[in-house]
């Protein structure tokens, strides 16, 4: 049943309510036009549903029915139309409570049903008796069933009364009434329409032809509503007696549901007949609207289509629109160019067909806005302001109500065409305020849409206006208002989709732009997003628009070229005056996919306006954004072609034209913010090309001189680029970072980003591809950096840049970032207190102490913020001023380029005289001369400043150098350790300029004659094993380290070629000395006697080439991609320094040329390095030399007196015992060859600092028959580079004997040695083979004792004995692969010859073995060197060597020797001497 459908909860909350509850009910009740929908949603209850919902509670039997009763009665005192309103509620329950409907409609269960009816029908017929006296008889009557009548006793019987109905109903509709119709008596009629057409004019009396038309119904009984159909036909074909006819009308008393079923009945014939109605007809029916005769809600449904037909139509024709754009956008080859015509307006006859298009076109020409909104609300928003007409209209009435305040705001508007106000009905009222604006200006605007753009000054009246009011705005700093965002809806939903209509308005788009400038560019930005993805896709023009655009689009580009860029740009600069968005969308993807179209369409770009500019960096950053694309290519090893291509794009557009580039540079903050370093190739085109500063591996050597000069060389000479055309740019590019503070947000995310990749990529990636996207964030920051110190002021470097100590402990930046982005503030801060303090003094000597004060002042302060960077352990080994002085100096600090500098001056000679011959005019010529002597000046001034400038570095740190190496306090002597560690590594991969600062700063503190600094311990580490770190660098840091190495070659190559620079250069250095003392006050001057000699130093030039050798050859060697790629970039690097020993260069090209095989197909990019490494390794050949060329193998050995002269000094000088031992040293070459490369790096490369005997002692003579001759055997001393430091306990041994010194087995090589070198020391042959005999029974006997002692070894030793024999014949297998001569498995080692008594002490070995290798084995060498290997390999290797040691007692005697003679000649002797031991 119908009344179970209402929810209980709603009338039971009724049924709670009073009477004064429901009155207040009744008050906040709608008017009776509104639908129940509205009702309900509006919060407050419509009456009829307050009626009913009474009457339900009623027949419930809720609420009693003399209280409803009661309730109707109040009601009807504040409702008077409560009786139509309760009758049409009755009406509704009589149907609900039927039985007999009921009855027909019920199942099975039809009793409880019926028994349920039957109630409520007899509830109802009550509580319709009870209203009969508030409704009347007569109401109801009209509304109820018969039958119901019948059983409330209005009528006597249902039956009869119907048939009666039903006579009447007859009689008043279909039976032929005896009136005078047209076509059967037409006299009156006649009369009438001669009337109505006499000479009516403005001045006619409406009530004289009234009075006539009366007596004519009246003389002829002519029907009245024919009459009125005459009346208004009359007024159709004399519309322009407005008056006139609008007074008759009123005068007729027609009612006006008459005269509104008689025009709706016009229409309807019109619509039957298949005819168009006459714009006159819509012109009546607007006046009588606009006259307030007929109400529009009447006569609209009178009107065709419907709506819901006007919708469904409007709807196919979008969709059909939109199907043709996108069929448009697929290039088919084989068919021609689409040519689809623009229809953007209706013509008259179409608009007319649409009868309520053309009705709302009569209002909008009667200026009546208020009744034409009625329309426009009814239909779907801009379907009505699509046709021109209406749009016109609408555009006039814009024009009245804009017009005060245009002349108010718009100064230049004052002689303007005039608008005033239209009296009439409905017409909106002028604005003399921005706030007028929002009450019918906007909302119109809003109705237009794009349409209003068939008035282009209307267009700009509205632009001019909103600027005015944005403007106000800004300056007032008022809050956003209800008209601010109405603004920006007037902005997106007409004036800018307006441009897509227009035609080639450039002007247009210039005053669009002086408005949308004042928004910000994220503002912009969105509405553009909203004109593209939104405007077109709702509006059928802006499709066939968007069409014809791409169309055209496709036909430029197809036959744009560099001949025609002029033609073809200004035919895409008329398009993008219309379609911007849509043509630079087509024209992106055709440079993503076609780079070669990059140059001519940036040439093309040149005709565009503002907003076209601005636009395009919009697209490009969508184009950017795209997700759906992959950003590396399928092998994910390098920037997709797409992306390059777009970043090229970018850096040129912005380069060459003025889009604001603050928006590009936000999108790439926000990726670096998320972790995305793929858009890092936009940023760094955009700096190359706006600044003309770019990264690149290859910058040759002349450019890398040249960025070590000043501003005025750096810009001549340090880039591929002509940097003086970027000056302009660069500016944009500083002043968009600065405005938006987008420097130092950048700055840091780069510095993070470089961790993020490493530590933060998936495991899933590649390492290569890890490495890539390393250096390309590693280049943009440099890159980055470069332009901030170019562009910024020192001012905002203080203003925006945190102090160190804060980047590296809140932003977690790394120490050489947060060092490189503030160098240039350190320099400036020098330079201020360095000028304040000189006061323009010309005095060197006061200009220097000047400066040094003002380094000093702002050093302090620095060192300060640096303290917590490191640990504190770290200071103990390298001061921290020498840790600040090295980050915070630059090349420009401590080196000259002055054969750039006057390489760059010859050049511009060479230009002012060729400037002479042109054929140029003579101002020309004038200017181009003045130009290039002004800049020649300049480089002449700048080198001599930065002469200066370098003179003054040096001095401050040649006061400083005392203080960088502080003298040990533990015996590891970590100082050049520590040194490499925190300084020279990380900046010698930072980039291509600091590694060589590196190599010029290591040269600097040998030549201030740091003290505590070993130089040559220095290069050792440097050249030992590189393997390790090659193994660990990226692409680009293996090019930077590369160089370092280069630099690094470069002097120690010469030194080794020319005496006289070494002894100049290096001879009286402390970074060459042998001994370190520790009790002089100062090491500058340093004894000649501990000084490395020359032939010495070739030797160890030797040894490290071999190192070299041998690192190179076991990265080539092994499998790993990164370690081959680097180790050959290295090797490129270097070429011209290494190798220089024939031997060693046929080895490093043997395993060149395997690996070119091998990887020719596996992996083409290591083929073409190693390709290119072959063919410079070629122009190499014929400058290598034989190895004993390189070094002298042979010393000629001095005269006796000498010797013994040597060996009554207090001192022994270690190169004459190492002279005396060539064959020892031979052995020990060969034994460092054989061991693994991480033992010989960390053997070989250790500083290590030993106490030395210094008596000599007396050495046996063995005579051979001859007096004359005789054989001095002078003691030698077992030195081992990898011998660890040891800590001491007693205060007054300053260093342990190394525990790894051996007694080494003479080799047959070495034996041929010493069998030559005695021959040419005049030593008697027999002689000589009686000595070689007694020395093999001696190592017979020595073999038997070690084969004795291999027994009682204890089980691990053997463990470790085999897995040492096995590792060195796993080296000796790569020895071979690599081509490089190796060693038998067995190490062979020299004994230490030794006085009689060790001879007899020898024997004992054994049993002394045991207790003296348990007290050797806690001596174990740490190994210092970057490179150096696990310390599990070290302690094996350390066991089995202390294990095979058959001269623990020899070694414990030479101890206590050396204890008593430290006490004399307390020195350290830095242990570099075994290199040299090595290779005699």
């Amino acid at each position: 049943m119908a009344l179970a459908l209402w929810p209980f909860e709603e009338l039971e909350n009724l049924q709670k309510m009073g009477l004064e509850e429901i009155l207040a009910q009744v008050q906040q009740s709608r008017s009776s036009s509104q639908d129940y929908t509205n009702a309900i949603g509006t919060g407050g209850k419509d009456l009829k549903l307050l009626l009913y919902q009474l009457c339900i509670l009623s027949l419930q039997q809720k609420i009693k029915q003399e209280t409803v009763i009661n309730y109707f009665e109040e009601i009807q005192k504040i409702r008077p139309d409560l009786k139509s309103k309760l009758a049409d509620v009755l009406f509704l329950l009589d149907l609900e409570t039927d039985d007999k409907e009921a009855s027909k409609e019920g199942d099975g269960n039809e009793n409880a049903g019926n028994a349920e009816i039957h109630l409520a029908r007899q509830q109802f017929i009550a509580l319709a008796s009870s209203c009969v006296g508030i409704i009347g008889e007569v109401i109801l009557k009209q509304r109820l069933e018969f039958e119901t009548l019948e059983s409330l006793g209005l009528i006597t019987s249902s039956k009869a009364f119907n048939q009666k109905y039903v006579k009447i109903k007859t009689k008043l509709f279909y039976k032929q009434q005896k009136f005078n119709l047209l076509r059967e008596e037409s006299e009156g009629y006649s009369k009438l329409i001669v009337e109505l057409n006499k000479n009516i004019n403005e001045s006619s009396d409406a009530q004289k032809v009234l009075a006539v038309i009366n007596s004519l119904i009246a003389e002829f009984d002519l029907d009245p509503n024919r009459v009125i159909d005459f009346i208004l036909n009359a007024f159709e074909f004399r519309p322009q007696q407005i008056k006139f006819f609008i007074q008759l009308i009123k005068s007729y008393n027609c009612e006006a549901s008459t005269l509104c079923n008689t025009l709706g009945f016009k229409f309807s014939f019109l619509k039957m007949d298949s005819g168009l109605a006459t714009k006159s007809l819509y012109f009546v029916a607007a006046t009588l609207i606009q006259e307030g005769l007929i109400a529009i809600e009447d006569i609209y449904p009178h009107l065709t289509p419907t709506n819901d037909e006007f919708e469904k139509d409007y709807k196919q024709s979008l969709i059909q629109a939109r199907n043709n754009a996108k069929k448009v956008n697929v290039l088919n080859p084989n068919e021609k160019s689409t040519n689809i015509e623009s229809e953007i307006t209706k013509d008259m006859e179409k608009t007319l067909q649409n009868q309520k298009i053309g009705l709302c076109f009569a209002l909008l020409s009667l200026y009546d806005w208020s009744h034409s909104q009625f329309i426009f609300n009814q239909l779907p928003m801009h379907s009505i302001a699509s046709h021109q007409l209406i749009a016109v209209a609408l555009c006039k009435i814009l024009h009245i109500a804009v017009d005060p305040i245009y002349k108010k705001f718009i100064p230049k508007a004052a002689n303007s065409q005039r608008y005033m106000q239209i009296k009439s009905n409905g017409c909106p009222a002028q604005c003399n305020s921005f706030a007028d604006l929002t009450n019918d200006v906007l909302p119109i605007c809003y109705h237009l849409g794009p349409y209003i753009y068939v008035d282009q000054i209307l267009i700009i009246k509205l632009l001019r206006i909103g600027k005015a009011y944005l403007t106000e705005f800004t300056s007032s700093n008022n809050q956003k208002d209800a008209l601010w965002g109405m603004m920006l809806d007037l902005l997106s939903e007409c004036l800018i989709p307006s441009l897509s209509l227009t035609e080639c308005n450039a002007s247009l788009g210039e005053e669009l732009w002086d408005m949308i400038k004042i928004y910000p560019y994220t503002v912009r930005y969105h509405l553009y997003h909203q004109w593209k993805a939104i405007s077109y896709n709702s509006h059928i023009n802006l499709l066939k628009s968007k069409t014809k655009t791409l169309d055209s689009a496709r036909y430029i580009m197809k036959r744009i070229t560099k001949e025609n860029v002029k033609p073809s740009g200004r035919q895409l600069g008329k398009l993008s005056h219309s379609n911007p968005g849509i043509l630079f969308d087509y024209l992106l993807s055709q440079v993503q996919k076609f780079d070669n179209f990059i140059g001519p369409v940036i040439d093309s770009l040149k005709y565009l306006t503002s907003i076209a500019y601005d636009i395009l960096a919009h697209c490009a950053i969508e184009a950017l954004s795209n997700a759906s694309k992959q950003r590396s290519k399928h092998d994910d090893s390098t920037t997709s072609d797409w992306l390059q291509s777009l970043a090229t794009f970018c850096g040129l557009v912005f380069k060459k034209y003025t889009p604001e580039v603050t928006g590009l540079l936000q999108y790439i903050t926000n990726q670096l913010k998320d972790g995305s370093s793929f858009d890092l190739p936009v940023l760094q085109e955009m700096i190359t090309k706006m600044s003309g500063i770019e990264i690149s591996v290859e910058t040759t050597q002349d450019q890398l001189e040249a960025q070590f000069g000043g501003d005025t060389l750096i810009a001549e000479g340090s880039f591929f680029a002509n940097i003086r055309n970027v000056k302009k740019s660069s500016q944009r590019l500083r002043d968009a970072l600065l405005s938006e503070n987008l420097a130092v947000p950048l700055c840091l995310l780069l510095g993070q980003q470089r961790e993020k990749i490493i530590f933060g990529t998936s495991n899933e990636i590649h390492i290569k591809v890890i490495g890539k996207l390393y250096d390309q964030c590693q280049d943009t920051l440099i890159q980055f950096g470069w332009f901030l110190a170019n562009q910024l002021h020192i001012e905002d470097y203080r203003k925006y840049l945190p102090p160190i100590n804060i980047l590296q402990q809140e932003y977690h930046i790394k120490p050489d970032v947060a060092f490189f982005f503030s160098r240039p503030m350190f320099y400036h801060a020098i330079q201020s207190k360095y000028e304040k303090l000189n006061d323009k003094n010309n005095d060197k000597e006061h200009s220097t102490e000047a400066y040094i004060t003002a380094a000093e002042a702002y050093m302090g302060e620095l060192i300060e913020c640096t303290k917590s960077i490191l640990p504190a352990p770290t200071w103990n080994d390298i001061s921290i001023q020498l840790y600040v002085t090295f980050w915070s100096l630059s090349m420009y600090d401590i080196y000259t380029p002055t054969a750039r500098y006057e390489s760059e001056i010859n050049k511009l000679t060479l230009a002012i005289n060729s400037v002479d011959v042109e054929n140029i005019a003579p101002s020309k010529r004038k200017k181009e001369k003045e130009r290039l002597t002004n800049l020649m000046e300049k480089l002449k001034v700048e080198e001599k400043k930065q002469k200066e400038h370098t003179e003054r570095v040096k001095a401050r740190l040649s006061r400083e150098k005392d203080a960088w190496f502080p003298l040990r306090t533990s015996k590891k002597d970590l100082r050049v350790l520590c040194f490499l560690q925190t300084c020279i590594f990380p900046r010698g991969c930072f980039s291509a300029a600091d590694a060589v600062f590196c190599a010029k700063f290591i040269f600097l503190v040998h030549s201030l004659k740091s003290p505590n600094f070993s130089t040559l311990l220095l290069f050792d580490k440097l050249f030992s094993d590189i393997s390790y770190i090659v193994s660990c660098l990226t692409e680009n840091e293996a090019h930077h380290y590369g160089r370092f190495l280069c630099c690094m070659l470069e002097t120690i190559d010469k030194w080794h070629r020319s005496k006289e620079k070494y002894d100049k250069e290096c001879s009286n250095y402390p970074g060459f000395a042998t001994i370190i003392r520790k009790n002089e006050a100062s090491q500058s001057d340093t004894n000649k006697s501990n000084q490395l000699e020359f032939e010495d130093y070739r030797r160890v030039c030797r040894k490290w080439h071999y190192k070299l050798t041998r690192a190179f050859a076991s990265c080539l060697v092994s499998e790993e991609y990164i370690q081959i790629r680097n180790a050959l970039i290295i090797m490129t690097k270097i070429v011209q320094y290494f190798p220089v020993i024939d031997n060693l260069g046929k080895a490093l090209k043997n395993r060149v040329d395997k690996l070119q095989k091998d990887e020719k197909e596996k992996r083409p990019d290591l083929y073409a390095l190693a390709t290119g490494y072959a063919g410079r390794f070629l122009s190499k050949v014929s400058q290598m030399i034989p190895e004993e060329k390189f070094y002298v193998k042979e010393v000629t050995t001095k005269s006796q007196g000498n010797k013994s002269a040597s060996s009554s000094s207090s001192s022994i000088d270690i190169s004459k015992s190492k002279v005396v031992n060539q064959a020892s040293s031979k052995s020990s070459e060969n034994s460092s060859i054989s061991g693994s490369n991480t033992n010989s790096a960390s053997n070989n490369g250790q500083a290590v600092v030993k106490a030395v005997s210094t008596e000599s002692k007396n050495t046996k003579k063995e005579t051979s028959g001859s007096d004359s001759t005789s054989v001095s055997r002078e003691p030698s001393v077992s030195k081992n580079l990898g011998s660890s430091l040891q800590d001491s306990k007693k205060p007054k041994e300053h260093v342990k004997q190394s525990d790894d010194r051996k007694s080494r087995q003479p080799t047959p090589v070495a034996e041929e040695v010493s069998k030559k070198r005695k021959v040419q020391d005049g030593t008697n042959p027999i002689e000589v083979v009686k000595r070689e005999k007694h020395e093999k029974g001696k190592e017979r006997e020595k073999d038997k004792s070690r084969v004795e002692r291999k027994r009682e070894r204890p089980q691990d030793t053997e463990i470790v004995t085999q897995k040492e024999s096995k590792r060195r014949r796993d080296e000796d297998v790569t020895d071979k692969l690599s081509g490089i001569p190796s060693t038998s498995s067995k190490t062979v080692r020299t004994n230490v010859e030794g006085t009689k008594t060790h001879k007899e002490k020898s024997k004992s070995i054994k049993s002394s073995h045991k207790a003296d290798g348990t007290k050797t084995s806690t001596r174990v060498s740490r190994s210092t060197s970057p490179a150096s290997s696990t310390g599990s390999k070290r302690k094996e290797k350390d066991s089995y060597e202390r294990v095979r040691s058959p001269s623990h007692n020899n070694r414990r005697e030479l101890r206590d020797e050396q204890k008593s003679s430290r006490k004399q000649y307390p020195f350290i002797k830095v242990n570099v001497y075994n290199c040299i031991h090595d290779y005699n």
